[in-house]
């Protein structure tokens, strides 16, 4: 982790990542900057995006599967 904020540092490129905390059971994003001689660090909780698109891709997968059935069956 020490190594990102380094790395934001000396080459001024952001960095972005999405972590799991299993212990609050929920998703962050963590955006890294740098701003002046420092960083700028933001979590930002995408628990609930992250169940959202978990449903979509499910439910894509419920209908892809209900599609391929129904040509078998034509």
């Amino acid at each position: 982790m020490i190594t990102i904020y380094r790395d934001v540092v000396e080459t001024g490129k952001p960095h972005a990542y999405d972590f799991y905390n299993e212990h609050h059971g929920k998703w962050t994003n963590m955006m890294i900057v740098k701003f002046l001689d420092g960083i700028v660090s933001v979590a930002t909780d995408i628990t609930e995006q992250k169940k959202a698109a978990d449903l979509v891709e499910k439910n894509y997968e419920e209908l892809r599967k209900s599609l391929k059935l129904k040509k078998k069956r034509i």
